[in-house]
């Protein structure tokens, strides 16, 4: 009882000074962020982007803003969720350390630092996100989830291609193509009620 008492003491007094955010980029064009997301990216003191993060989408960052690259990319060399998880932490640990007396708000609270974990359709989609949270959790830190448009929805919507169709589709399967033992397997046909979308 004691140790959760303690953890969410700590959630609460570092949440006055930072907000950490898991941020859906959508599919690419700054067009397709959500306004809660521009609005973030505009605002943020340091971003940690996956390699889906278009330049567009970056130019958003405000001047001064510290942007770290930390994607992974199929078939080539990339950080692994250990490094990006330390990555985080240390992004948290300096913009939550003691704030200049100037830095306040409009009404004179002191400003809040804003940490973005920026991940390209929707974060909580075929991602790394519940590992991120919890690890951040773990050391004292609360993570917020602004979600995305995902490219399956992006996708249907550019080709006018209904995910459900009345009486025919009842349902929709999300799948990916690729799995942790970095084997992909083709997809099989699906009953005529539902649609797959890979």
């Amino acid at each position: 009882m004691k140790d959760n008492y303690s953890l969410e003491q700590a959630l609460k007094k570092k949440a006055r000074k930072l907000e950490i955010y898991l941020v859906g980029a959508g599919p690419g064009s700054a067009e397709l962020l959500t306004q809660q997301a521009a609005s973030l990216i505009s605002r943020a003191d340091s971003i940690l982007y996956d390699h889906l993060i278009s330049d567009e989408v970056l130019a958003l960052a405000p001047k001064g803003a510290r942007l770290l690259y930390s994607g992974k990319r199929s078939g080539t060399k990339h950080k692994e969720q250990e490094s990006i998880n330390m990555a985080l932490l240390a992004e948290a640990k300096r913009l939550s350390a003691p704030m200049d007396m100037d830095a306040v708000d409009t009404d004179g609270r002191p400003k809040k630092k804003i940490l973005l974990r920026l991940k390209g359709g929707d974060p909580l989609l075929f991602s790394h996100a519940e590992a991120e949270m919890e690890f951040l959790h773990l050391w004292g830190y609360r993570v917020r989830v602004a979600p995305g448009i995902s490219s399956y929805q992006a996708a249907a919507a550019a080709a006018r291609l209904p995910l459900t169709r009345r009486g025919k589709a009842r349902s929709l399967t999300i799948l990916t193509g690729k799995f942790a033992e970095t084997k992909t397997k083709k997809l099989s046909k699906k009953k005529n009620d539902r649609l797959s979308v890979s």
